[in-house]
């Protein structure tokens, strides 16, 4: 009973929030890497850290504590896209796709944070 009782209270106790996130990316339209963390800084530092494994010049195109993100891809190009809401979060993420000339894009993700 006691040790019931301790689990169940266990999966109340606060989780550390994941909620502060970051994209990298090697060039306009290159892959996106992206990290959710505790903050903002170490989820930038990872995100580069995992771009720069594969491509040189990583850079982070957007960040954020909260707000929504969304990519879009013709399947070769990415563009990114960073709003208050995911319906905006998606037409910018097209926008960027778009302006690339690669073809037709869709959203392939997205994510709001808190």
């Amino acid at each position: 009973m006691i040790l019931a009782v301790a689990c169940s209270l266990s999966l109340l106790a606060p989780v550390p929030a994941m909620a502060d996130w970051a994209v990298a990316q090697a060039a306009p339209g290159g892959k996106p890497f992206v990290q959710r963390f505790r903050s903002i800084s170490w989820a930038s530092d990872i995100t580069l850290e995992a771009c720069r494994k594969q491509y040189q010049n990583c850079k982070v195109v957007a960040s954020g504590t909260g707000g929504c993100l969304a990519i879009a891809t013709t399947g070769s190009k990415w563009g990114v896209g960073k709003a208050g809401s995911k319906p905006r979060a998606h037409a910018a993420a097209l926008k960027a796709c778009d302006a690339l000339g690669a073809g037709p894009c869709r959203v392939e993700d997205d994510f709001c944070g808190q």
